[in-house]
């Protein structure tokens, strides 16, 4: 028997000694952890120490133990991993997986795979906290209200029923704030004073922790409103189905219908129907005949019963920067009184330099593109427009004054 047992211990130890001595050096030894206290999806990281030399392909590999702190259970998780051969201190970044359940029993580890070899845990417990889940809050009808009308907010619905949900409305609101429970229907609120609006939101579920979510919404009133230099001009009759987050001019006569998001100027005599979360403006004998979007509108409109709306006396547009429109010399209603004298612009065509005669006194003038993009600006008592630097092409000259507003078409060759 004493020869056996000699026998085999040689045999061990010429196992042994075959053995590569880089591969009998393997440690993995945690340095810290990025805390003890954490909620389900926060961020977390773990710094080690790997002696020896590892084999090819190796990782090393971030885990998580079930939430009694066992790795012997197939609920462990692996978080994060990198790859590497050499002995080192290493850093792993990742995150609590979003689903973990609430326990204060959780414990962390490093492995390695090629040779397997894992550290001890890190020694304490973890404390990780439940999500209150993913929180989105959102207007029915875009990000858009009207002063001194209801405006109500909704919510996701990946946020957990358990979450207390606390709204601070921002400036110029009342109610102000409001404290609630999840459902897909949010409070409401109202606004005295138009602009952008910021609502801040913070869900906390029962064990403190919190997902936060901020929301702008933009609220108008009776200011007249700027037609933009890019705003697309409805001449003839069209369905807007195809548009979205557009400006639309609509000339008189002219019906449009559908559209989402978008913002309408409606001239006299336009009609606007159909669509969804617009913001329209109406001009006196223009009509709206629909409902889901939001009315501006000025005395002699036309408005459906069951539109969101404010009423705007003396509504009237701003076309300081508007695009070229055959309409601006016969149909300008924010201004009364056409020029007395009436404006020439020759030579057309011109190859360079023209001549204004009739501007009026401090009348503003800009020279416009084919996109109504404002390319030159001028004030009276200017009378001469050099247009030798631009290619050939069709142009604008607009002339704003109080007497009224001129948009001339000029021929660039």
């Amino acid at each position: 028997m004493k020869q056996i047992s000699i026998v085999f211990s040689l045999l061990f130890a010429i196992s042994w000694l075959s053995v590569p001595s880089a591969l009998r050096a393997q440690t993995l030894t945690i340095n810290s952890v990025s805390g003890t206290q954490f909620c389900a999806g926060d961020p977390v990281s773990i710094t080690f120490t790997a002696t020896g030399t590892w084999l090819h392909k190796n990782a090393f590999t971030f885990q998580l133990s079930d939430a009694g702190g066992s790795f012997l259970t197939p609920n462990f998780r692996n978080i994060g991993s990198l790859i590497d051969t050499l002995p080192g201190t290493f850093t792993i970044v990742s995150a609590i997986p979003p689903d973990a359940l609430a326990s204060g029993n959780y414990r962390f580890r490093v492995m390695a795979a090629n040779p397997y070899t894992v550290s001890a845990d890190n020694g304490t417990d973890v404390n990780i906290a439940e999500s209150p889940g993913q929180l989105y809050i959102h207007s029915p009808c875009g990000n858009a209200g009207l002063v001194n009308s209801q405006i109500q907010f909704d919510m996701s619905n990946g946020l957990k029923q358990d979450a207390v949900i606390y709204w601070d409305f921002g400036a110029n609101s009342n109610p102000s704030s409001t404290i609630t429970h999840w459902d897909l229907f949010g409070p409401t609120t109202m606004y005295s004073a138009a602009g952008q609006k910021t609502v801040t939101v913070r869900a906390v579920a029962p064990g403190g922790c919190s997902v936060s979510d901020i929301f702008h919404i933009n609220v108008f009133d009776c200011t007249d409103p700027i037609i933009p230099y890019y705003a697309n001009i409805a001449s003839a009759d069209q369905d807007l189905n195809k548009w979205a987050n557009r400006s639309v001019w609509v000339n008189p006569g002219v019906s449009v219908s559908g559209g989402i998001f978008d913002t309408i100027f409606a001239e006299a005599g336009a009609t606007v129907t159909g669509g969804s979360c617009n913001v329209v403006y109406l001009k006196p004998g223009a009509m709206y005949a629909s409902s889901g979007s939001y009315v501006i509108y000025a005395d002699g409109a036309s408005v459906s019963t069951d539109a969101t709306k404010l009423a705007c006396p003396s509504l009237t547009f701003d076309y300081s920067n508007a695009p070229p429109n055959s309409i601006m010399h016969i149909n300008d209603a924010a201004v009364s009184v056409l020029p007395l004298v009436p404006i020439q612009v020759t030579p057309n065509p011109t190859k360079g330099f023209v001549a204004l005669q009739g501007v009026p006194a401090n009348a503003n003038m800009s020279v416009m593109n084919i996109l109504g993009e404002t390319i030159r600006t001028l004030k009276a008592p200017d009378a001469t427009v050099d247009l030798s630097m631009l290619p050939a092409g069709t142009y604008y000259i607009r002339i704003a004054s109080i007497q009224g507003v001129v948009t001339k078409k000029l021929v660039k060759e």
